[in-house]
């Protein structure tokens, strides 16, 4: 664990204490029937011709950015850090948020929230020091949007215009099913 997250983690603790005792007022159990929604964390990360960094992972046939699915307790901005570390072998500083996109339920797959942050601008040394790991990842390429449309799935797409506006006017955007 970085210093990083143990001061997150020590912040996290403290906030929870400042909110006080949790509520009392609704029934027990309530609150464990209401629906959770699934979540995700991804990072948009670019070379210096303003190309996308996919990843291909193992499990299936089409790109994706490099992240991860959110676990219990841990925020979106966390995981995604955590996976991409997982997945390309750096530690990424994350930046802003760019895009909240929320999913239908597909297949087995239920509804969800697909958070896309700002991993910045890799140079020459950042790509040179790029390794794919965890056994989840065979390769990566940095490459135009418009040039990976075959590769990734339409959603993926459409999210991926409005992050990279997103981080062109710096206004973080929400959209359901990459659609604004």
């Amino acid at each position: 664990m970085s210093t990083l997250d143990i001061d997150d983690a020590v912040r996290r603790f403290r906030d929870r204490n400042a909110e006080g005792e949790p509520e009392n007022d609704i029934p027990a159990g309530v609150a464990g029937m209401l629906p959770g929604k699934p979540a995700n964390g991804s990072a948009l990360i670019t070379d210096d011709y303003g190309r996308i960094l996919f990843i291909t992972p193992a499990s299936r046939s089409w790109w994706r950015l490099p992240g991860g699915v959110v676990g219990a307790d841990e925020p979106p901005r966390g995981a995604c850090r955590r996976e991409v570390e997982a997945e390309i072998g750096l530690d990424v500083a994350l930046g802003c948020l760019l895009v909240v996109d929320w999913m239908p339920e597909q297949g087995a797959w239920a509804d969800s929230l697909q958070f896309v942050f700002d991993g910045g601008m890799f140079g020459h040394d950042e790509i040179s020091r790029i390794e794919p790991g965890c056994g989840e990842v065979l390769s990566f390429q940095f490459v135009y949007l418009d040039e990976a449309v075959r590769r990734i799935k339409p959603s993926l797409y459409r999210r991926l215009r409005e992050a990279m506006a997103a981080r062109d006017k710096g206004m973080p955007r929400y959209t359901e099913f990459g659609r604004s």
